[in-house]
């Protein structure tokens, strides 16, 4: 191993003869059956750097930004995985998470739709959701995405264990926020049907992420994931929109292949209105999406549901008022005779 070999670039008189002694050198060694590593810093105005890598059977690139990532470009005769990877340096020692590959075939939505557990929503839905599905719940803060998706996802499990993964919340406030809306957190963790982590986004990459969803999926038969706030996503990325919508693409179609349905909220700036579907033009990743919303009706504040988009099946395509109180979330029937909420400006009619 040489560490780095441009160093020999100092014993020779000339880029030249850098290059004849080294290429000289290298087949040599490979002549004798060695193995050869070496490391380098690009210098890609250099000709010998590039005759180096020509030269080269395998080159492994290691970057970093605001984090590590590692590629193999070039492993002659035998291949690569393209695209970056995750690459953390720890205590442990080095830890690489490849990037996921979601398997080229599509699985079958099942026809079977799975309940809610609120009678008007499913009605909303056409009749509940199907697994194997990703869907998006958008809204503005404070409006109760996170409530009610953790409702959905617990709801809508089958005989699997339900994940779900806070990138904003404590385990311990989002336990207390969701008990308090009637859904049993403690004695589902208690049964093993429920699993909860707490996801620092700047401490880890979409790569090692992914790998956490990986394993879980592997190790307690997770068959529902929740991903409880698409910007702490976002963090682990650093703010690129299009890494972004590649990674979380990747993600849940991985998921979904492997029979998992996934719930993912996403925050939107408008706090009335609704200017568009998601956030970060992610709506064609979604095969459902619920907008929820806020309006003022007789100088009150009031939340509203709809469903925007349903992949397979039809849906209602009307507002409903919903409320978050200590017997559940409670949905009612359809507002009538009120225009202008898509703009923010409703009306009674």
């Amino acid at each position: 191993m040489f560490d780095p070999i441009t160093q020999f670039r100092h014993i020779s008189i000339n880029d030249t003869q850098f290059r004849r002694q080294t290429l000289a050198f290298l087949r040599f060694l490979k002549s004798e059956d060695v193995t050869v590593l070496a490391t380098s810093t690009p210098v890609t105005e250099r000709d010998y750097y590039h005759e180096l890598q020509s030269l080269s059977d395998g080159i492994i690139e290691l970057t970093r930004g605001t984090q590590r990532t590692i590629e193999v470009l070039k492993h002659r005769s035998i291949g690569q995985v393209d695209g970056t990877h995750g690459l953390e340096l720890r205590g442990e020692g080095l830890e690489i998470y490849p990037a996921l590959t979601p398997q080229t075939h599509q699985q079958e939505i099942p026809e079977q739709k799975i309940p809610t557990g609120i009678d008007e929503l499913d009605t909303q839905l056409g009749g509940g959701i199907e697994q194997n599905t990703v869907t998006f719940l958008s809204g503005p803060t404070g409006v109760g995405k996170s409530s009610l998706s953790a409702q959905l996802a617990t709801k809508t499990g089958t005989d699997g264990t339900t994940a779900v993964y806070l990138f904003e919340e404590s385990i311990q406030s989002f336990t207390m926020r969701t008990e308090s809306l009637g859904i049993p957190v403690t004695e589902l963790q208690r049964d093993g049907t429920l699993l909860l982590r707490a996801i620092e986004p700047l401490a880890h990459s979409a790569e090692e992420f992914a790998s956490i969803i990986q394993q879980d999926v592997s190790d307690h038969g997770v068959d529902t994931v929740l991903i409880d706030g698409i910007d702490g996503y976002t963090m682990a990325l650093q703010g690129q929109q299009k890494r972004l919508l590649t990674k979380l693409h990747s993600l849940t179609r991985y998921l979904t292949n492997d029979h998992v349905t996934v719930f993912i909220t996403d925050e939107i700036s408008n706090v009335t209105g609704i200017s568009s579907a998601t956030s970060v033009n992610a709506s064609y990743i979604a095969d459902n999406i619920i907008a929820l919303n806020y309006i003022e009706k007789e100088s009150q504040i009031r939340r509203i549901i709809a469903v925007l988009k349903k992949r397979t099946g039809t849906f209602e395509n009307t507002f409903r008022e919903f409320e978050l109180t200590a017997d559940g979330i409670q949905v009612s029937e359809p507002l009538e005779g009120m225009t202008g909420i898509l703009q923010g400006v409703p009306q009674q009619t």
